[in-house]
């Protein structure tokens, strides 16, 4: 940390039920050509923010949640972000999509710049978090993008809306998928705010094997009972124990051959173990 401490005026949201949650600013700019940094007290530990080589990124604790490209905000950090564009060549460009879980706001940034005609809802727990990514990660604002504060399972029950994309992409301080979005309950609520040929793609952090893999067999466990049509997007690089972003495709339609589903950069397709 630098120690230089500017003026940000921020406003707090604090969503129905919470308390206790602030926006504090410190170090928000650096000596010597380092760059921006900045940290803030979120409703569930603290919210770093920081450039590193031409990149903004966020972090809940030590734990990477997305970025900003300075310069090129329509472009993803990583290709776990970019993966989700993958429902385009499953299905086609998506018109009403919800996210759970906004972090730097990655995954609804990208989306809004590629298609013009989307419209966008973001479920996001922490109020703070929604503030730092309007505040340093350029979400866009606007009539195709909405931002609501409070707990995804609550906003897609009491959403009237259909959706031809459903993303998961909420973890629980960087150990994983929160349980409540693991139960039987949460795929079937998904299930039911789909529109028909609609798809719920889940971004799983965890190994795909060992005793801490339980998170992720649990979710594709209750997923294959509703989604006969099932994607699963690995790293080729990783070994099947060691943490990594397990992204699944969910959907009632006809089931594509792997072979003739195109990988995004950075991940093999392959058909989730039948559980």
């Amino acid at each position: 940390m630098c120690g230089k401490v500017s003026h940000l005026r921020l406003q707090l949201y604090v969503a129905p039920g919470m308390s206790g949650a602030t926006v504090r600013p410190s170090c928000i700019s650096c000596p010597g050509g380092m760059g921006m940094e900045a940290v803030y007290q979120g409703a569930f530990g603290p919210i770093r923010v920081r450039d590193v080589l031409g990149v903004r990124r966020l972090y809940f604790g030590d734990m990477y949640q997305g970025g900003l490209r300075l310069g090129a905000p329509y472009a993803w950090t990583a290709p776990a972000f970019g993966a989700f564009h993958l429902i385009t060549a499953l299905r086609r460009v998506p018109e009403q999509v919800l996210v759970i879980g906004l972090g730097a706001g990655e995954i609804p940034r990208s989306f809004w710049y590629a298609y013009p005609a989307i419209r966008i809802r973001v479920a996001e727990i922490d109020p703070v978090v929604v503030q730092v990514a309007r505040q340093h990660f350029e979400l866009p604002d606007g009539d195709r993008l909405e931002v609501v504060v409070g707990d995804g399972v609550e906003v897609l029950r009491q959403s009237p809306e259909l959706y031809d994309l459903i993303i998961l992409d909420a973890n629980d301080s960087g150990i994983g998928m929160p349980a409540q979005f693991r139960e039987r309950g949460f795929v079937e609520l998904a299930a039911s705010r789909l529109q028909s040929g609609g798809m719920l793609a889940a971004n799983v952090l965890g190994p795909l094997v060992g005793p801490e893999s339980g998170g992720l067999r649990t979710f594709e466990a209750e997923a294959a009972r509703l989604f006969p049509e099932r994607y699963r997007l690995t790293s080729p690089g990783a070994r099947p124990e060691q943490y990594q972003n397990v992204i699944l495709f969910l959907g009632t339609g006809p089931q594509i051959p792997v072979d003739q589903v195109p990988a995004p950069t950075g991940f093999q397709v392959v058909l989730p173990p039948v559980p």
